[in-house]
């Protein structure tokens, strides 16, 4: 089976590791009401490199996650994600 066209012009895969991290913000249940996950993946080995978790979503979970990053983040691109 052939692989899809890549109609987008996106580039998947050649990333060194820790130069290319993506972020998410989903809510998870627990117990009664909510709360909001930020998890960073790192775009070569989709390994999770930063985290962080909270009761309000928004750009302080993001930075949090940023926060407990454990390598030097100069030079990281970021992708833009969807909203």
């Amino acid at each position: 089976m052939a692989d899809p066209p890549n109609v987008a012009a996106r580039r998947f895969g050649g990333r060194e590791p820790r130069t290319h991290v993506r972020s998410d913000l989903t809510h998870v249940r627990v117990g009664g009401g909510w709360s909001y996950v930020c998890p960073l993946a790192d775009l070569a080995n989709r390994e999770i490199v930063g985290h962080s978790a909270g009761p309000r979503k928004g750009a302080d979970l993001a930075r949090a996650a940023f926060a407990t990053v454990e390598f030097r983040k100069a030079g990281m691109i970021l992708p833009e994600s969807s909203k």
